[in-house]
């Protein structure tokens, strides 16, 4: 975010940003818990990648103090999806023998994407001086994450309805 800011003329505003990030990336793990607690976690799942996905528009469009810190508090939601969602998803879909095999390499997929993400951005930045396509990119990662969470769903649903016809 602080390069972001940056990129805006906003300095003390990326550094803001970062705090923002950090103290939702707490909450936001304890509001997912209790979303899917009270929602599910299909739902939930939606709910925080549609709040990210604005945020990251928020942060294209908007270049104000305030709507950034806002989108900062948007996007910082993401933390939650890999370490509360994915966990979430798995045990409502699989059996506590197919979660063991599947979480892992969910886990593992997860962490390669962190790894080679934040490069991305560098490179993105490096070629056009800007963010805007790393984060268009951001926005098309999570859409299709939000469609194979989903696919996820049927598939397992029509697994079981085959399984056990009625």
């Amino acid at each position: 975010f602080k390069p972001i800011a940056e990129t805006y003329g906003l300095i003390e505003t990326g550094i803001l940003m970062m705090s923002v990030v950090l103290v939702v990336n707490t909450a936001g793990k304890f509001l997912l818990g209790l979303m899917t607690d009270r929602i599910g976690v299909k739902l939930s799942f939606l709910i925080y990648g549609l709040i990210i996905t604005a945020g990251i528009i928020l942060l294209l469009l908007v270049r104000i103090s305030g709507f950034l810190l806002l989108s900062a508090a948007m996007i910082g939601l993401c933390y939650s999806l890999p370490t509360v969602a994915a966990v979430m998803i798995c045990r409502e879909l699989f059996s506590p023998d197919q979660y063991s095999a599947i979480y892992p390499k969910i886990n593992l997929g997860v962490s390669v994407a962190n790894a080679l993400g934040y490069p991305l951005l560098g490179l993105f930045f490096d070629r056009t001086g800007k963010y805007d396509g790393a984060l268009i990119m951001m926005i098309a990662v999570i859409l299709l994450s939000i469609a194979g969470v989903f696919t996820i769903y049927r598939l397992v649903s029509h697994t079981r309805k085959m399984d056990h016809p009625d």
